[in-house]
C-alpha cells in the first residue's frame, strides 16, 4: 500500500498514535518496534479501540482478507515517510532547531515570541528523535503561518535524517558543545553532526541563523549566502548588558534596526541569555513587533524539569534536571556563583555518554565546585558522582551511587541550606529527590 493511501486513511481523523492503549477514533496507528516492545502484537487491540488502519511490519498479524491493516517493508521508516509527505503540503516555514545546549528552551522562547502574532506550532515535550519528528510534522496542521521543528541527535547521520524528513526552510544551531562524546567519537563528530542542518540549508537554498559567538557554529555556516548572525562583538543582534537577580534575569539587546531594547525573562543564569537573544532575533526576522517579543519572553515559565524556580518555605530550589553534559554543568554552575544566595547545595547527578573521558569530565566537574562555590555542599549522585568525588576533595560533600540511597539523606544534609541546585543527566531522575524534601512538582 502506497504513502498516500495511508495519507488518506490520516485525512479522516488527523491523528496517528503509537500506543495501542491510546487510540483516538479513526486514528492510524503505527506498530513500531524497540527493544522490549513489539507494537505489531497489539495491531488488533488498535483496530478494536477504533482506530481506521493498523500498519505493521510482520505478516503474522495481518488477518486475510483485512484490508484494515497495511503491511509494510518496515514501520518506522513507513512512518518517517509519512510524516515527510504530510509535510510537503505546508506552505508555510518550518524553522529547525539543533544545538547541543539549549535547544528545547529556545524552542519554546520562540514559540512564545511568534505566537503572540501568527499561528504556530512547535515540537511538544522532547519530541525531537527519528520517531518524534514524523510525529510532530503530522501533528501539525496546515493552515498554520509558521512551524518550529526541534531536532536532536545520538550519532552521526541523525540530524541529516531528521532534515530529510521535515525539509526546513530556516535554521538555527544554538551551539556545539561537548554532549553524547560516547557515541559521536570526539568534539569534531558533534560538530560535523549539527551541522547537518545547516548542511540541508546549503543545499535548498533556505535562511540559517548563526551563533557568531560560537566558532565552530560560524564555521559550519560558511558558503550559505542567506544568513542572518547574532551574538557576535559586532553583530546587529547581541547582548548589550545582562543583569541577572535571583528569580529573572533582565537584558538589554540590539535588536538590528529595533535598536536597543530591554527583555525580562523568568529564566536564571547568564547561559540562558543566548537562548532568548537567539528567539528574539528569529522573532524579529519574522516581522513580530517589539511590544509582542517582550510581552513573549515575559510571560515565558520554565517547565519540563528545565531551570525551574521553585520557592519551598525558605529555601530557594532551581530544578534543572532534565538533562546534563560539561558545557551545560559549568555555565549552570558558573550563574549559581554569579547570584548571593546565601548557604547553597548543589545536587549533581551523573552526566551520561561522555565515552573513556567520562571520569576525567565528572572530576573535573567537582573541582569547578571547588573553585568557584568553596564553601557549597556538594551532594553527587551516581557512581561517575562518587569516583569523582573520592578522587578530587571539596570542602563539604557527600555522595551516593543511586538517586534512591540519596532519597533519605538529602532531607538532613540541605535543611540548612538557603538554595539547592539539582542537575544531572535525565536517566538520573533527580527530581524524584523533591517529594522527599515536601516538595509537590
Amino acid at each position: 500500500m502506497s504513502i498516500s493511501t495511508i495519507l488518506a486513511a490520516f485525512d479522516q481523523s488527523h491523528t496517528v498514535s503509537t500506543d495501542s492503549r491510546n487510540i483516538p477514533p479513526g486514528s492510524v496507528f503505527f506498530a513500531l518496534k524497540g527493544e522490549r516492545f513489539n507494537g505489531n502484537k497489539f495491531a488488533a487491540q488498535a483496530i478494536e479501540a477504533g482506530a481506521s488502519l493498523a500498519v505493521v511490519d510482520e505478516a503474522e498479524y495481518v488477518p486475510e482478507g483485512d484490508d484494515r491493516f497495511v503491511l509494510v517493508d518496515d514501520v518506522l521508516e513507513t512512518l518517517q515517510r509519512t510524516g515527510e509527505a504530510y509535510r510537503e503540503r505546508f506552505e508555510f516555514p518550518v524553522i529547525g532547531i539543533t544545538g547541543t545546549n539549549g535547544k528545547t528552551t529556545t524552542k519554546e522562547l520562540l514559540h512564545a515570541v511568534l505566537e503572540t502574532e501568527m499561528r504556530v506550532q512547535a515540537t511538544k515535550g522532547n519530541l525531537n528523535n527519528h520517531i518524534g519528528v514524523p510525529l510532530t510534522l503530522l501533528s501539525m496542521p496546515t493552515d498554520l503561518e509558521v512551524a518550529i521543528v526541534e531536532m536532536g541527535a545520538n550519532k552521526r547521520g541523525d540530524i541529516a535524517e531528521l532534515s530529510g524528513i521535515c525539509h526546513p526552510t530556516h535554521a538555527l544551531i544554538t551551539n556545539i558543545g561537548r554532549a553524547h562524546l560516547e557515541r559521536f567519537g570526539d568534539i569534531e563528530g558533534v560538530r560535523l553532526t549539527k551541522g547537518e542542518l545547516f548542511d540541508s540549508i546549503r543545499q535548498s537554498g533556505g535562511l540559517v541563523y548563526v551563533n557568531e559567538n560560537d566558532r565552530r557554529v560560524e564555521d559550519r555556516a560558511k558558503g550559505i549566502e542567506r544568513r542572518i548572525g547574532y551574538n557576535g562583538a559586532d553583530s546587529s543582534h547581541r547582548i548589550l548588558d545582562i543583569r541577572s537577580l535571583p528569580d529573572r534575569m533582565e537584558l538589554d539587546i540590539e535588536l538590528g534596526a529595533h535598536g536597543k531594547v530591554e527583555f525580562v525573562t523568568a529564566l536564571v543564569g547568564r547561559h540562558n541569555a543566548e537562548n532568548v537573544l537567539a528567539a528574539v532575533t528569529i522573532g524579529a526576522d519574522f516581522g513580530i513587533s517589539v511590544t509582542s517579543l517582550q510581552a513573549g519572553i515575559r510571560n515565558y515559565k520554565p517547565r519540563m524539569n528545565r531551570t525551574q524556580l521553585i520557592q519551598h518555605g525558605s529555601q530557594t530550589i532551581l530544578l534543572d534536571a532534565y538533562n546534563a553534559n560539561p558545557s551545560s554543568m559549568e555555565a549552570t554552575i558558573r550563574s549559581v556563583a554569579e547570584q548571593n544566595y546565601g548557604r547553597v547545595a548543589l545536587v549533581l547527578g551523573d552526566m551520561f555518554e561522555l565515552g573513556e573521558n567520562s571520569q576525567r569530565f565528572h572530576q573535573d566537574l567537582v573541582a569547578l565546585v571547588g573553585e568557584v562555590l568553596p564553601e557549597a555542599l556538594l551532594v553527587g549522585v551516581g557512581e561517575d558522582m562518587v569516583e569523582a568525588m573520592a578522587a578530587v576533595s571539596v570542602k563539604q560533600g557527600a555522595s551516593y551511587a543511586t538517586t534512591a540511597s540519596a532519597d533519605s539523606a538529602l532531607p538532613e544534609l540541605v535543611r540548612e541550606v538557603d538554595f539547592i541546585l539539582f542537575k544531572g543527566s535525565r536517566g538520573m531522575a533527580l527530581e524524584k529527590l523533591l517529594p522527599g524534601l515536601g516538595v509537590k512538582l
